[in-house]
């Protein structure tokens, strides 16, 4: 597991030093630190540089997690995106976190307050080792919480603004270089311009400058790249003069919101009419490509617009990726080149100021409605092509694009609900929200959505007997047994005499997976038959896959043989990875019930390595029920002990994630045969200890367990490096209140990890009698150690 969730900073951190320091120490002190302060003054980056220092790093042995809450609309999304961010579902959240010594970092807290306090006051007293760091404009008042106030970078001292000339020159750079506002602007000057040097002949001048910006790094970082075009006399001249508008005749301090709000305003007067215009239009994406942005930037926006308006004049297409790259470069824009294609953003700051300038000219209306649009089309794309060849890129643009999809369906529901269902419909199609256990999310958008186009009298009934359909799909997966009620709406709500494959998908679905009635074989068998002839594929392939898994548990095994391989026929014809991988797993059911062990062995082990590919294994369902094939396979095959150990972990992983495999009918047979002959061979004692040390397992390792692959870990018995630090103060014969003393954990926790230790130990080896842990662990680390 790596130490910390996120991608590493691109730009040296610089400056902060006293207080990094302070928040290191706070950390260490306290369970909530909030850091508090302006927009634009670096908490952020500030809390990320603290949090994956290593000083930091080394404490937590579950490691360093962020959820960032800048896109949550709602309270009532807050605990699904932390649990999302720390790979759970959101019921198993607090359970998860209660024997978890981690730090969670919630970035952005301001706009939900009351809800993140809440939040991290039940999480708190859930999980005694959980240490969380915030950032907030506002105080969440949690008690027991901590706050850092963040302030402006250090500035010179004002006498350094002056140009002296004299002998006191030399001390004075030395003053103006030891400040941090400098320090930074010196570093991102020196990114613009390599030439760049902070000497005797500019040091007033950046002084100057620094000190007119308020220190603030947002501020500074924006003035610095100004060096490519500008001169550093003319940066400072225009940011004085637009900063003195700001007090002349109203006799007020400026606030350090209007200091950033001047920064900006001064850089976008700097803007060509262009870039402004395109920079204004880009504050409705989240997050965009060239392309994206091409077709809902470009153009005009309304034929009635004044032709003199700011940003009424017309964008050309071919003109948009050569605008973006300028803006790029002005840091107004942030590029992601690690991906492919290359992936744009806004800073917050920088994207409310562009939603300002769009609201300003009235605009903003007219291209949310085009994002809207846009995105309607893209959707009903992924949708219909996202099982072929191009399925992991299908997959990657889906998870990056769902920050849009989510505003997008927040602007629709008020004010275009029927084009908010069509998109939020097109998603759940792809499965998208099932991958990162988001299913309750998307029962919200359904039936928000839903509830919002009834209301308009204009929704098509076939489109509203779809969408109920999926949203009984939806509480299905989640196993609420409402999911009758609502598919009983969407048969109802069906014009006489129509059918609709999608209802007949669910109702097959539906009675496959909650009532397991052998029925539903064909009745899936014709809703995929009539996704075919709609030229639906995607949608043909979802039905018979399910129709397929039907047949491979319930029918006789020669007849379910020639449904599993006229379906890896269609699966393997599209070449994607996923879509193969869900195929194998009904054709190794069907080879271990035909007791072709050697073909449930390829299969399964086939099916679990294209699981693991990362442009796939961020598909919950997919991975965990790979590891519970396995699992059959490995007890049927005689290999209980590692059987027993897949078992462990498949189960940890079915309950992190609240995927379900035991509510399918033929599946409660199987399993319960394969936990038999593993019990038997095992024993019920031992096999609870094997379990145990499934259920400590990541994904990475348990895959690795699953398919017989050495254990990258150099330990033999897979203790982690707190384990192992912990074993050897045990060997010692620390008591446990001695050794939470000297980790810096508590009691509980070092009770919990000797429980795991002595675990891990006694699967390494069953020989073992001894039953006190001291002894135990003192034999194992003098066998590593060669001592007789």
């Amino acid at each position: 597991m790596p130490p910390v969730r996120w991608r590493a900073d691109l730009t040296p951190f610089v400056g902060r030093r006293e207080l990094r320091g302070e928040l290191t120490r706070l950390l260490s002190d306290a369970r909530l630190v909030t850091l508090i302060g302006l927009g634009g003054v670096g908490k952020t980056r500030l809390a990320l540089h603290a949090a994956s220092s290593e000083e930091v790093t080394r404490v937590y042995d579950d490691g360093v997690w962020l959820a960032d809450l800048t896109r949550i609309d709602t309270p009532d999304l807050l605990r699904g995106t932390v649990a999302q961010a720390l790979g759970v579902q959101s019921s198993a959240l607090q359970e998860h976190l209660a024997s978890k010594h981690l730090l969670l970092v919630l970035d952005n807290c301001e706009h939900l307050t009351n809800a993140v306090a809440e939040l991290c006051t039940r999480l708190l007293q859930a999980a005694p080792d959980l240490h969380i760091l915030a950032t907030s404009r506002h105080v969440l008042d949690v008690p027991g919480e901590q706050r850092l106030p963040v302030g402006p970078l250090a500035l010179p001292p004002e006498r350094a603004t002056v140009e002296t000339g004299d002998e006191d020159e030399l001390h004075l750079l030395a003053e103006t270089a030891g400040s941090e506002a400098v320090a930074l602007f010196a570093a991102r000057a020196r990114e613009a311009d390599p030439s760049w040097r902070l000497g005797e002949d500019n040091r007033a001048l950046v002084a100057r400058l620094v000190r007119a910006l308020d220190g603030i790094p947002l501020a500074i970082e924006l003035a610095a790249r100004r060096l490519r075009t500008m001169s550093l006399h003319d940066i400072t001249e225009g940011i004085s003069d637009r900063f003195a508008l700001l007090t002349t005749g109203r006799g007020m301090l400026q606030d350090h919101h209007a200091t950033l709000a001047a920064t900006l305003d001064w850089s976008w007067e700097l803007l060509t009419d262009e870039e402004q215009r395109l920079f204004a239009r880009l504050g409705v994406l989240n997050q965009f490509t060239a392309p994206a942005a091409a077709a809902i930037c470009a153009g005009r926006t309304s034929p009635d617009l004044d032709s003199n308006a700011a940003l009424g004049e017309h964008i050309t297409t071919a003109s948009i990726t050569d605008v973006i790259s300028d803006l790029v470069d002005k840091s107004l824009i942030i590029a992601d080149t690690s991906s492919s294609p290359t992936r744009y953003r806004l800073l917050e700051t920088t994207r409310e100021y562009a939603l300002r300038h769009l609201r300003e000219c009235g605009e903003e209306t007219t291209l949310r409605r085009r994002h809207a649009q846009w995105l309607q089309a893209w959707t009903a794309r992924a949708a219909d092509e996202h099982r072929g060849p191009h399925e992991p890129a299908w997959l990657a643009g889906l998870h990056l694009n769902m920050p849009n999809v989510r505003e997008a369906l927040d602007f629709c529901s008020r004010d275009d609900p029927i084009r908010g269902l069509a998109i939020i419909n097109a998603t759940v199609r792809t499965a998208i929200w099932e991958h990162r256990g988001a299913l309750t999310e998307a029962a919200y958008w359904m039936q928000r959505l839903l509830a919002a186009a009834d209301a308009t009298g204009r929704l098509p009934a076939r489109r509203r007997a779809d969408a109920l359909a999926w949203t009984a799909m939806l509480h299905c997966q989640q196993g609420s047994l409402r999911c009758d009620e609502l598919l009983e709406h969407a048969r109802q709500a069906l014009p006489a005499g129509t059918n609709s494959p999608d209802v007949r998908y669910v109702t097959g679905a539906i009675a496959y997976m909650v009532h397991r009635e052998e029925w539903a074989i064909e009745v899936l068998a014709e809703a995929a038959q009539m996704f075919a002839e709609e030229g639906r594929h995607a949608d043909f392939l979802i039905a018979e896959l399910i129709g397929t898994i039907a047949t491979a548990f319930l029918r006789p095994p020669a007849e379910a043989d020639e449904a599993v391989t006229r379906h890896l026929a269609h699966a393997e014809a599209t070449r994607g990875p996923r879509t193969i991988a869900w195929a194998r797993f009904p054709a190794a059911v069907v080879a271990l019930r035909k007791n072709e062990l050697a073909r449930a062995e390829q299969l399964s082990r086939a099916a679990l390595l294209d699981q693991r590919r990362p442009d796939v294994s961020d598909e919950w369902w997919g991975g965990t029920w790979g590891l519970r094939l396995r699992f059959w396979i490995l007890a049927m095959s005689g290999d209980h002990t590692r059987a027993a150990v897949v078992h462990g972990a498949a189960t940890n992983r079915e309950h992190l994630t609240g995927v379900r495999s035991n509510y399918i009918s033929g599946v409660a047979a199987v399993q319960a045969s394969a936990m038999q002959r593993v019990l038997d061979g095992l024993g019920q004692s031992r096999l609870n200890d094997l379990m145990k040390v499934g259920q400590t397992m990541d994904w990475d390792t348990a895959v690795a367990q699953a398919l017989g692959e050495p254990n990258a870990n150099e330990d033999p018995a897979g203790l982690t490096d707190r384990e192992r630090e912990v074993a050897e103060l045990i060997a010692h014969d620390w008591k446990y209140q001695s050794i939470g003393a000297r980790l810096g954990i508590s009691r509980k926790t070092v009770e919990t990890y000797a429980g795991k230790i002595r675990t891990k130990l006694m699967a390494f080896d069953p020989t073992i009698t001894e039953t006190k842990l001291v002894l135990i662990v003192r034999a194992y680390l003098d066998r590593l150690r060669g001592t007789p």
